[in-house]
């Protein structure tokens, strides 16, 4: 029990003593005392959870990236027959039309995944910031006393 009190005395920047005199002081409210741990565990799960989605998302959308700029810079019209070349024009120009034409296509699919990109990492990083802001005491719980509980 000592490790606890100690460990409780680290987190409120207190002495043993004054910690266990605020635990005697708070016997009776150990109800609202559980209701706070619970509500900040449900943070920490909800942001847990959205912060596992949003960095599958943004994998996801980092590496559509990475094939459609590949796509838009490599796309090269493989082989020209003269039967597919339109009358006046030559396979050069003919094919130059193709990789501008596939470019037009693959630039605002680009744009919109660069976006998308930015925004899910935007989400990523609120979900970490917001999991290590609101969930605080439930964190500490877990990586200080819980610990210590299991241990003996």
């Amino acid at each position: 029990m000592d490790d606890i009190l100690k460990a409780l005395a680290k987190m409120l920047n207190m002495t043993v003593e004054e910690v266990s005199s605020l635990i005697e002081t708070f016997k009776g409210n150990a109800p609202q005392i559980y209701e706070m741990i619970i509500k900040e565990k449900m943070m920490h799960d909800i942001f847990s959870l959205l912060e596992t989605v949003s960095f599958a998302a943004l994998f996801v959308s980092v590496i559509l990236l990475v094939f459609f700029l590949v796509m838009n810079f490599r796309y090269d019209t493989a082989y020209i027959s003269g039967w597919d070349v339109p009358t006046g024009k030559t396979k050069e120009e003919y094919k130059g039309e193709l990789i501008a034409q596939a470019r037009q296509t693959y630039v605002p699919i680009i744009k919109i995944n660069f976006i998308t990109s930015g925004v899910i990492l935007i989400l990523w990083i609120t979900s970490i910031a917001l999991k290590i802001t609101l969930a605080q005491n439930y964190i500490f719980i877990v990586n200080e006393i819980l610990p210590r509980l299991t241990n003996k």
